[in-house]
């Protein structure tokens, strides 16, 4: 997991060999533009649409108190419908809402 204090285009650095440990990280935290935090899942690679952690099934397309029901996850905004990117108001819930999508198994 990657943490950002402020947005700045990650992908490249991601995939970037002569970056010690960039090839471990599969979910990447950052500063929304609209308030709290985004998740967002990372690609398999710099070509591929694939993602390598997608939030479950049972999330996707869920916002407002019904995804707060689910996962227990008080500021919990969104999660998209297809499961690369989703949404809290702190630092705290976008980590916990990120080891959500990293420890699914689908």
């Amino acid at each position: 997991m990657l943490i950002l204090d402020a947005y700045m285009p990650f992908n490249e650095a991601l995939f970037d060999k002569n970056i010690k440990g960039a090839e471990n990280i599969k979910v990447v935290i950052f500063p929304s533009n609209r308030h709290g935090y985004n998740i967002k899942s990372r690609a398999i690679s710099k070509e591929s649409k694939e993602l390598y952690k997608i939030f479950p099934k049972e999330l996707r397309g869920k916002h407002g108190e019904e995804l707060v029901k689910l996962t227990n996850i008080k500021t919990a905004r969104f999660v998209h419908m297809d499961g690369f990117i989703a949404a809290t108001d702190t630092l705290e819930d976008a980590i916990a809402l990120a080891k959500i999508a990293l420890n699914n198994k689908e």
